[in-house]
């Protein structure tokens, strides 16, 4: 186990360290992650990793290099889960439980100087909020206020008080990634009830991205250069989703052969995109199994889908069946099954199928 995740650690350190560029590979070799963690995200800039692991009956939520070790972010008083949504440069956000009988759930923020942080609730109550991304600078997520019966986009700056973000004028909106740039977009219900895509420019305001006659869309991420991808709903199934600037937009993102749906979960500043193409069992009993099949996929800057099982040199008895998201250079985390067993995976470019090799660091480069 400690030869693996060393090799790992060595080669996502080279990875985050190439030109933005290096997106998506022509081939990878697959690093399993440990069993007993869930993978839930990773830092696009440096590789570390978001995982929750149950520890005496508790949800701990850890972040760290995928070849260890993970740091235990805690619990809030009176918690039993704490569960990591974002992580950039060493901080991280998510959401927890605390309160008498861990009846709240709160937002929260972690860094290694500080630690834990309680980032609270909106309203008297102090119900309910969720820290869903941060850029370093200011987080964002989502809190309800049960007086108003709303559930309102936050975003958090600092030590200032909690913002409340612009919506559509129905009652639900959240706001679920920020760039490096402090854009932000998420989803946001529209007076007739209709959950659609937004976008928070950095002008202020609120932009509506869905473009389409059916009625469900949302945002999942965001690149340094303005791009973003989602889940739109549409008259032949659920698409992943392309948008490009400010401007309501959608260019939709195609399933591989055979299946009828995509999901689109992570966004590469080149603008290519990973996540999950599948299709529907109709044929097995509805007793409980899985009824769904998907597999991890991605989509190149000019739209082509790829299966990235088909990409892997390792990936005998191998099932991906999602990818959560892709480092500046090019890694790609995400989760499946090995020989039917749930497991997370990371997927290492290898150098030869990417053109010209950078130079590694100089501590790195063999002796002569």
């Amino acid at each position: 186990m400690r030869t693996r995740v060393a090799v790992l650690g060595l080669l996502l350190t080279l990875v985050t360290a190439v030109p933005a560029s290096w997106g998506l590979a022509a081939q990878y070799t697959l690093v399993p992650l440990d069993a007993d963690v869930i993978p839930m995200g990773l830092d696009r800039v440096t590789g570390d990793l978001l995982v929750t692991r149950v520890i005496n009956g508790q949800v701990h939520g850890l972040v760290g290099p995928p070849q260890g070790p993970y740091t235990d972010l805690g619990l809030l008083p009176d918690g039993t889960f704490l569960t990591p949504l974002g992580v950039h440069q060493g901080q991280v956000v998510g959401m927890a439980n605390t309160g008498p009988f861990g009846l709240f759930t709160h937002a929260w923020r972690w860094e290694r100087a500080t630690g834990l942080v309680d980032l609270g609730a909106p309203g008297e109550e102090g119900l309910f909020s969720a820290a869903t991304s941060t850029n370093g600078q200011s987080m964002v997520g989502y809190g309800g206020i049960a007086s108003s019966g709303g559930i309102f986009p936050l975003q958090w700056v600092g030590s200032n008080p909690v913002i409340v973000l612009p919506m559509l004028g129905g009652s639900m909106a959240m706001a679920l990634v920020i760039n490096d740039a402090g854009a932000r977009a998420g989803m946001a219900r529209t007076p007739a009830g209709d959950l659609h895509a937004v976008l928070w420019p950095l002008g202020g305001g609120i932009v509506d991205l869905h473009t389409l006659p059916t009625g469900m869309s949302w945002a999942t991420d965001l690149n340094a250069g303005g791009q973003g991808v989602g889940d739109v709903e549409t008259p032949d199934g659920w698409r992943g989703f392309l948008t490009t600037g400010g401007a309501p937009s959608m260019t939709l993102l195609q399933p591989l052969a055979g299946d009828t749906w995509t999901s689109s979960r992570g966004l590469h500043d080149a603008g290519e995109s990973v996540g999950h193409s599948g299709h529907y069992h109709s044929t097995l009993p509805l007793d409980g199994h899985e009824q769904t099949h998907q597999q991890a996929t991605a989509w190149d800057s000019t739209g082509a889908v790829v299966d990235l099982l088909s990409r892997v040199t390792n990936g005998t008895d191998w099932h991906l069946r999602t990818a959560l998201g892709i480092t500046a250079g090019g890694a790609i985390v995400g989760a499946g099954t090995y020989q039917g067993v749930p497991t997370g995976f990371a997927l290492i470019p290898l150098d030869t199928a990417r053109g010209p090799k950078p130079a590694p660091p100089r501590n790195l480069r063999p002796r002569r």
